[in-house]
């Protein structure tokens, strides 16, 4: 029978929505190898399906969600929920996304 292993957990700074970020953060759990093949499996690289497509990014970040602190409309830092992450831009979503399938930050 195979151990169950403590999953890990990464950062990403928010930092990379301007200064005023440099405190908020979003934390994932690491994707593990049947999570990334399943993610493979549904990943058809299928364009035209867009919606089909920001459906998985979705999921897949909300799934992973552990935890997080982002700015409110006043500028305070607040605690963030995995719902919270439909109130992103789409840039954001999609760098969070990279994030979670392992994709190193460039900005690091």
């Amino acid at each position: 029978m195979a151990t169950t292993l403590k999953g890990r957990v990464r950062r990403v700074s928010l930092g990379f929505f301007g200064e005023e970020w440099n405190d908020a953060f979003v934390e994932f759990r690491y994707l593990t190898w049947a999570d990334a093949l399943a993610e493979k499996q549904r990943n058809t690289g299928n364009v035209e399906n867009s919606d089909a497509y920001l459906d998985q990014v979705m999921e897949t970040l909300q799934q992973s969600f552990v935890s997080g602190k982002s700015l409110n409309v006043q500028g305070e830092l607040v605690e963030l929920v995995a719902e919270d992450l439909k109130g992103f831009d789409i840039d954001a979503l999609l760098n969070l996304y990279q994030r979670v399938l392992g994709v190193p930050d460039p900005n690091v």
